[in-house]
């Protein structure tokens, strides 16, 4: 009969020979393998397109930033229509994105941005004075009566594939100065330029 420490012996012979044994299948491990190579395929795809539509949605707010702050004329409902329609066209998402436009002011007397006017497209609320204090620190510091223009982009994302990304939304903004004029708002095209006509700047008109 075979001793205790025998058995042992053909224990660990036995181990020593399965962990050098290279051989096996290539239809089991391709088995194993293949689902594990397409899961990682779909998860890279998934992670780039999100950084992509992530990417194009930032892009977004720069352009209409810049094109809102070389605006002379009045920026009309008309005029954030067409601003809504370029960011679709260019963030092309499964989804309608969201805009909201807005100018604000400094006032260095009671250290307050106060919001001139606000636009939103694609759903959601308007800017308000409550809600731009919230977002404060990331204002850059202003002078006395500069105006701004601050452009919120948002669009949600929904990956094709259920690989290690949920449903996000990705929302960004950006703050423009105006090159020409004070970007102007009126509900109505007159047609007129913002040296004719400048009431719609005013705080609180």
């Amino acid at each position: 009969m075979m001793t205790i420490s025998q058995k042992l012996a053909d224990i660990r012979s036995g181990l020593v020979r399965f962990a050098r044994d290279e051989s096996g299948s290539n239809t089991v491990e391709a088995m194993l393998m293949i689902p594990l190579f397409v899961w990682s395929f779909l998860a890279c795809y998934v992670f780039f397109d999100a950084y992509r539509v992530q990417s194009i949605n930032a892009k977004a707010g720069y352009t209409i930033g810049d094109i809102i702050s070389r605006q002379q004329a009045y920026i009309t409902p008309e005029f954030i229509d067409s601003m809504h329609n370029l960011q679709r066209s260019l963030v092309d998402s499964q989804t309608i994105p969201r805009l909201r436009v807005s100018t604000f002011v400094y006032d260095e007397t009671s250290d307050e941005i106060l919001v001139n006017w606000s636009e939103v497209r694609g759903g959601g609320d308007e800017l308000t004075d409550a809600r731009l204090a919230t977002m404060r620190p990331a204002i850059p510091d202003m002078y006395d009566g500069e105006i701004a223009i601050l452009v919120q982009t948002s669009v949600d994302y929904e990956p094709i594939f259920a690989a290690g990304i949920a449903q996000m939304d990705f929302d960004d903004f950006v703050i423009t100065s105006p090159r020409v004029g004070q970007a102007c708002f009126h509900p109505v095209n007159l047609g007129g330029n913002q040296a004719t006509q400048d009431r719609e700047c005013v705080v609180g008109q």
